[in-house]
């Protein structure tokens, strides 16, 4: 299978561009002796956001950022954007695979589209999410237009 469509369906699978940054609701472990340290998002009071947090809240110790702090959805956009960038790195940090990290963070609209603006970070997107790196900045850019139009990508 080649690259594109490797890509188009690791964006499928992985619900790439699915969550507004307002909306994003985002889970960390702290690592633990008996548990590696995980990372999920999901849009705030979804029902899997409530699933998740009913099953796991016990049994990891995760810090909730994102949506359910009141003050996240007054901020602006780009302040987000650079909380979720210090966040890749702090998170990271702590143990979770980086890769991890952006694969979830790529669940988050206005995350996904910086593969638009910037190579490094479609690069980053294109490894996170298929394993190669490439970047196709052009393609993320038509990728976020389609899918503002609420249009996923075709696997063929």
């Amino acid at each position: 299978m080649d690259f594109y469509r490797k890509r188009d369906q690791a964006i499928i699978n992985f619900a790439v561009a699915t969550i507004d940054i307002k909306e994003a609701h985002i889970y960390a472990s702290t690592p633990d002796l008996d548990k590696k340290p995980d990372i999920r998002v999901f849009r705030f009071r979804s029902n899997e956001d409530r699933e998740f947090d009913r099953r796991f809240s016990d049994d990891y110790f995760y810090s909730d950022e994102g949506a359910c702090n009141m003050a996240w959805k007054d901020q602006k956009e780009e302040y987000l954007l650079t909380v979720l960038r210090e966040m890749v790195i702090e998170l990271s940090s702590r143990g979770i695979p980086v890769n991890n990290v952006i694969r979830e963070f790529a669940k988050i609209s206005q995350f996904a589209a910086q593969g638009a603006d910037s190579f490094p970070m479609a690069r980053a997107l294109s490894v996170a999410l298929v394993g190669e790196a490439y970047d196709d900045t052009d393609y993320w850019r038509r990728f976020m237009t389609t899918t503002r139009s609420s249009k996923r990508p075709v696997v063929s």
